[in-house]
């Protein structure tokens, strides 16, 4: 029992580390996406989805679990007279 103990402490400990981030490939739609998010006035849903040839929600799925979540970078929302909803990475 209190090998099961150890193994399962030690397993949970290679967990609690923060994840390493890495740059998406160059040349992907993902590299592509954060470009887009990069540059001086952000973009909107609606840019990146015709740059990338992706649905909106197809969009905004990949800022909340691909840029946020795994590459951790801090996406903002914001409106802007005559855009729209602009995204930004901070």
């Amino acid at each position: 029992m209190t090998d099961e103990t150890t193994s399962a402490a030690s397993h949970a400990e290679a967990f609690t580390d923060a994840p390493v981030w890495r740059a998406p490939r160059a040349g992907t739609k993902l590299a592509t996406l954060v470009d887009m998010l990069r540059t001086e006035g952000g973009a909107t849903c609606d840019e990146l989805a015709i740059a990338l040839g992706w649905r909106r929600h197809t969009v905004r799925g990949a800022l909340a679990g691909a840029v946020r979540k795994r590459l951790g970078l801090n996406v903002i929302a914001r409106e802007v007279a005559g855009r729209g909803r602009v995204y930004s990475i901070e």
